[in-house]
């Protein structure tokens, strides 16, 4: 992972993997990685993915 750090996509397939692997156990961790993908988004101007980042790991973190 540390040599994907700044891959915004990393993190979101990432988050999702973890999410459905355990979705209480890892919750945090997803959230945390969909964070780092909603500011990497944002830094390349990707306003329509940081949208999906934000949205996804707000249902993540209401749901768990």
């Amino acid at each position: 992972m540390e040599q994907n750090q700044d891959d915004a996509d990393v993190h979101q397939d990432l988050r999702i993997s973890l999410y459905y692997l355990n979705n209480r156990l890892y919750r945090k961790e997803a959230v945390t990685h969909l964070e780092q993908a909603e500011r990497l988004f944002e830094f390349r101007q990707d306003s329509d993915r940081a949208a999906v980042a934000r949205v996804i790991k707000t249902l993540v973190s209401y749901n768990c």
